[in-house]
């Protein structure tokens, strides 16, 4: 009995150590690096490393093994991988470890196992990025999943600063102004409750800015009020405050105050659309916005035609004619 089971323990020893992985898709490809291509995908998908050992092209089999071992949490797939630089990446991200990373020779590649590392979760590895901007954004992307805005106080670049401060609201669809409450820099603060008050009409937001034009601003989208955009000093953001409300009352407001020839343009077009009156459309500058508003408030295909762009022409024509199937009509 004994010396059966033996024999059984063998055979099926035998079969799972020696069995030919193959996949009949791949094999049935007569050009190599298809072929190659065609098993690293396989392997992919299946997470099943020992396809990456039918590949014969170096660099597929290294990314295959690579990917396969992060993909797995699994650093055996990495010492089938040649290229040191790959190894060295492979065993990086398997064992969250960047004393790897400092083993790549290769500046670029260098930066991108820093970056991934960082990206996954590890600060000190995006700061060891060399690249400023490639630095910039392992940060913005660390603060993003680990939520940490601490990170965003080591990014050098001012916008990407601002990006920075600003990633966990934006996650959070721009509605929640607690975290706009934990950005250390007031600027960004500020910044952070204006784009949650365009969300959410919070007025006690309002109250919470410390730049007057910026609290002014606040109180005119909130109120619906154009005298508070009257009272700001700053020319941008009193046009940017105009045209906000020109999409909500476009018939309180004086759409010349705004130099932006696109804004003032938009406020023309909604203006027309609120009043029911094709002839405001005259007063658009743009030729595609100008026919876009004929089109629509005289209901008419032959302005349409006239517009320039491809794209837009057969859009206003398809939007025609759903106002024709309907009962606006």
């Amino acid at each position: 009995m004994k010396t059966l089971q033996a024999v059984f323990l063998f055979l099926l020893f035998s079969c799972c150590v020696n069995k030919d992985v193959t996949d009949p898709k791949c094999e049935a490809l007569i050009e190599q690096s298809l072929k190659d291509g065609c098993y690293q995908t396989e392997a992919l998908v299946s997470s099943n490393s020992a396809l990456c050992d039918k590949i014969v092209g170096i660099d597929f089999k290294d990314t295959c093994y690579y990917r396969t071992a992060i993909e797995n949490r699994d650093e055996a797939p990495c010492r089938k991988v040649q290229k040191p630089q790959d190894m060295n990446y492979c065993y990086a991200l398997v064992k969250a470890d960047g004393s790897y990373c400092a083993k790549i020779i290769v500046a670029d590649r260098r930066d991108k196992c820093y970056y991934d590392l960082g990206a996954a979760g590890s600060i000190n590895s995006c700061l060891a990025v060399e690249d400023p901007e490639k630095r910039d954004y392992c940060l913005l992307t660390y603060t993003y999943n680990k939520e940490d805005i601490s990170a965003c106080n080591s990014v050098r670049d001012d916008s990407h600063r601002e990006e920075c401060f600003l990633t966990l609201v934006n996650k959070h669809d721009w509605n929640d102004s607690r975290y706009c409450d934990i950005i250390p820099v007031k600027e960004y603060t500020d910044a952070c409750y204006i784009i949650v008050v365009r969300n959410t009409r919070d007025k006690t937001l309002c109250e919470k800015i410390d730049s007057q034009d910026t609290r002014n601003y606040c109180l005119g989208l909130t109120n619906t009020d154009p005298s508070y955009c009257e009272r700001i000093v700053s020319g941008n953001l009193s046009e940017d405050c105009f045209f906000q409300l020109s999409k909500i009352i476009p018939e309180s407001i004086d759409c010349t105050r705004m130099n932006d020839t696109d804004n003032r343009d938009f406020c023309y077009s909604e203006q027309a659309e609120y009043a029911n009156d094709s002839s405001i459309c005259s007063m658009i500058v743009d030729e595609i916005i100008m026919n876009l508003c004929y089109a629509y408030k005289e209901k008419d295909i032959s302005y349409c035609n006239r517009i320039p762009d491809i794209e837009y022409a057969q859009e206003c024509r398809e939007d025609l004619a759903r106002i024709w199937n309907s009962t606006e009509i």
